[in-house]
């Protein structure tokens, strides 16, 4: 479904802006090589000032533009505003409040992704789904995706990141979600947020917004989710493993390709498959049933949009080649989501497994402590790791003397190395790929499948 169609006067008075030039237009954009005939360019300032891509806007046919100065001979709309990046959340807000099915907010250290496509999966139930597309979920992508919709669907759910305080309170100032879900709370953006304390206040932020009658669904086995106060007139819903849980995983059983789940809601049993390995998997689908029952869709329809979730990207993505199966979950990494995936990896029913580990960027302070975490549980798991970047060998370096008998396969700076030290064998092997974005780990995955297409 397209997005609805504006013209200049609707959208001045979302944002105070000033009509220079009288439009119709459908859709925003704010990159001039995404632009497309109709849309309305917002001009904003990146490394290079956007009105200098005003020319290109115009060349490519745009409704108008969005900004602070219209240059001479422009044939287009155009809306005068003091600041554009405020005027498009204004606009986006604008959007949010003309939309009246339910809206979600989820943010998390480790998860919100996975755990919002799960969402949107079960959101199904009530019809077309608008959600976050790849990582826009800051205060640019969240708006984007809200003027993205077209208004007709049964429900939104928007991903909210963050990497330093107020980010998440604006966020949600933007979009109002009527229901959030803060996945759980760890040790990511401890650098722009000074401590695990401060991640917590940040992620925090969601929650506090709630206004009377939003539901907030709460991970009750997470202390520090757990602990984060509720405004008064929020309905609360809890979900997880405590026999307390509103919505309680009762079971979970990790299969090589699959994960099963049974659970407990106030009104009736789920149980499904979900085509995706992992015990954190089990814990993502109680949030969704959670979001699910806040929404009051069916145990049935929740039971549907678990077994039709289709994994996003570079997180749990199962691949084969030759002999090898990879996990692949290279998009990013912090050390809940390692531990959670080297966990999975050890479930695995192959004879050899394989955790190749790229650094995990952004830690702050807890950096050391943080790697040397993670490093710790792949050894006692008695995994065969492949160390890459100089985070983890600094962590090994500081632990070998504790592990004489531990199988380090690799160690390389960056992930295109590791087939020159690593050399495959023709046993049956599971293999992991988990790092932050910058390791680039699935390089490695790519490099096998050319050895053996």
């Amino acid at each position: 479904m397209a997005p609805i169609s504006l013209n200049t006067s609707q959208i001045a008075d979302w944002c105070n802006g000033e009509v220079l030039q009288p439009a119709t237009g459908q859709g925003f954009q704010f990159d001039s090589r995404l632009l497309k005939a109709d849309e309305w360019f917002v001009v904003l300032k990146g490394a290079r000032d956007g009105h200098d891509f005003l020319p290109m806007a115009q060349s490519k046919d745009c409704a108008g533009a969005i900004g602070q100065r219209m240059p001479e001979g422009w044939t287009g709309g155009f809306i005068r505003v003091d600041d554009s990046l405020l005027a498009f959340q204004q606009i986006a807000h604008g959007f949010r409040e003309k939309f009246h099915g339910p809206v979600v907010g989820i943010t998390g250290s480790a998860g919100k992704t996975t755990t919002r496509a799960m969402i949107g999966s079960v959101l199904e139930g009530l019809g077309d789904v608008h959600q976050t597309n790849g990582n826009f979920n800051n205060h640019i992508g969240v708006p984007k995706t809200i003027t993205d919709a077209s208004g007709n669907e049964a429900a939104w759910v928007l991903e909210m990141g963050m990497s330093a305080l107020g980010e998440i309170h604006r966020l949600q100032e933007i979009g109002e979600p009527s229901i959030r879900i803060i996945t759980n709370i760890g040790a990511a953006h401890v650098e722009g947020c000074g401590s695990i304390d401060g991640v917590a206040q940040a992620k925090g932020e969601l929650f506090a917004g709630a206004r009377l009658g939003d539901t907030c669904c709460i991970n009750i086995d997470d202390h520090r989710v757990a602990d984060i106060p509720i405004p008064q007139g929020v309905h609360r819903i809890t979900y997880g493993r405590s026999s307390d849980a509103t919505v309680q995983l009762l079971e979970s059983h990790v299969g090589d390709w699959s994960t099963e789940v049974l659970i407990k809601t106030p009104e009736s049993l789920v149980k499904a498959t979900i085509p995706v390995p992992g015990e954190f998997m089990a814990l993502n689908a109680c949030a969704a049933a959670a979001v699910g029952l806040a929404a009051g869709i069916a145990s049935e329809k929740i039971e549907r949009g678990l077994e039709n979730y289709v994994p996003v990207g570079m997180r749990m993505r199962l691949e084969t080649t030759g002999h090898i199966r990879i996990i692949n979950d290279a998009y990013n990494a912090n050390p809940l989501s390692m531990k959670a995936a080297l966990t999975t990896l050890a479930a695995q029913s192959t004879p050899r497994k394989i955790a190749f580990l790229g650094d995990m960027l952004e830690m702050g302070p807890a950096e050391e402590s943080g790697h040397q975490e993670v490093l710790v549980y792949a050894l006692d798991l008695n995994l065969p790791i492949g160390l890459v970047g100089p985070r983890f060998q600094e962590a090994w370096t500081n632990l070998k003397s504790r592990y004489p008998n531990a199988q380090i396969v690799c160690q390389t700076e960056q992930s295109d190395q590791v087939l020159n030290s690593w050399k495959p064998t023709n046993e049956p092997t599971t293999i992991l790929l988990k790092g932050s974005r910058g390791m680039k780990m699935e390089s490695i995955s790519t490099q096998l499948q050319e050895r053996y297409q």
